[in-house]
């Protein structure tokens, strides 16, 4: 999502709500006769409710935080630590961050960030206390790279299901997100769950 994609997203409504307008004032509003009677008061709000419903349309579709994408990889019962993907997308006009996560599931969830030491050849796992989403971008959770490490689960969890996962934001904002467990195989040389 960009600058652009708003700015056309606005002269569509902007194109819109002026036909409305121009129909209205050109006396073509009688064609709505085919579908109901009009009268006094719909005649007076007709062109403010084209206005409003366009604007409204527009903005709540792509302003703010979304989530997409959200999975946790099958692991066996003796697993204490599963890892849990997503994709950030943030919407709004200024940088977001992520300031944590829980779920009804697990006893704790932390945000991770996993890194190759190449002098020692092997991956560590680095605790992070948050995790910023420039405006406009959307940010990935994937193996390998940062996800949530959900720690103790509450219970045993079967593939397809959905699993709870509350994400909160420096706003304020929390967003409840269903996790999928997902079949996944391990890749050899990685040989991790995360």
């Amino acid at each position: 999502v960009s600058y652009l994609y708003y700015y056309k997203t606005a002269t569509i409504c902007h194109i819109v709500s002026t036909i409305g307008l121009t129909l209205y004032f050109s006396g073509y509003q009688t064609r709505c006769d085919l579908i109901l009677t009009l009268r006094t008061p719909f005649k007076i709000f007709l062109p403010g409710f084209l206005i409003f419903a366009c604007l409204f349309m527009g903005c709540s579709r792509h302003a703010g935080i979304s989530i997409e994408d959200a999975w946790i990889p099958e692991a066996p019962s003796t697993v204490r630590a599963l890892a849990g993907y997503m994709v950030i997308q943030n919407s709004y006009r200024d940088p977001i961050t992520l300031m944590g996560a829980e779920s009804p599931f697990f006893e704790y969830v932390e945000i991770h960030r996993s890194i190759d030491d190449e002098k020692h050849k092997v991956s560590r796992m680095i605790k992070q206390e948050q995790v910023k989403i420039p405006s406009g971008q959307v940010f990935k959770f994937q193996p390998g790279e940062y996800h949530l490490m959900l720690m103790h689960p509450k219970q045993l969890l079967s593939v397809n299901q959905s699993v709870p996962v509350i994400l909160t934001f420096n706003n304020g904002q929390q967003l409840e997100a269903g996790f999928l467990i997902r079949k996944h195989r391990l890749k050899l040389e990685t040989d991790s769950w995360f």
